[in-house]
């Protein structure tokens, strides 16, 4: 028997496997579908392949950067900056400031946090899951 493999994005298969339970419960409580025992079957089995088919969702991490430096420049203490990326190095990364601009910060000895640059900034990771 030839198959075909269906590609969509976690989020629908999960929608689509939903919808296809609610019709058949909808079906067997009410049986306004007029569905026959086949059509039942069918889609029962559709649903089960659907189910073995199913990704699990890789979490997705969030990494902010914060700081505790009070005369930062378009920086507040203790807010949590998204890091857009870090550098090749690992030893800088990308901000939106409190202006709305994309700076480019360092971990340690950011000229953004202190004009002595003694302040360094701190990361947390966040996992969706």
């Amino acid at each position: 028997m030839q198959k075909a493999k269906l590609e969509l994005p976690v989020k629908q298969f999960h929608q689509l496997y939903d919808l296809l339970g609610h019709v058949l419960d909808h079906d067997a409580e009410a049986g306004y579908l007029e569905l026959d025992n086949l059509d039942i079957k069918f889609l029962d089995t559709v649903r089960n392949e659907m189910f073995n088919q199913i990704p699990d969702e890789e979490p997705i991490e969030t990494t902010y950067a914060w700081t505790t430096a009070k005369n930062a420049t378009a920086i507040t203490p203790i807010k949590l900056y998204e890091v857009k990326d870090f550098s090749d190095s690992g030893l800088g990364f990308h901000i939106t400031s409190d202006r709305g601009s994309e700076i480019f910060c360092i971990k340690n000895g950011c000229a953004h946090l202190s004009e002595d640059k003694n302040k360094n900034w701190n990361f947390t990771t966040i996992t969706n899951d």
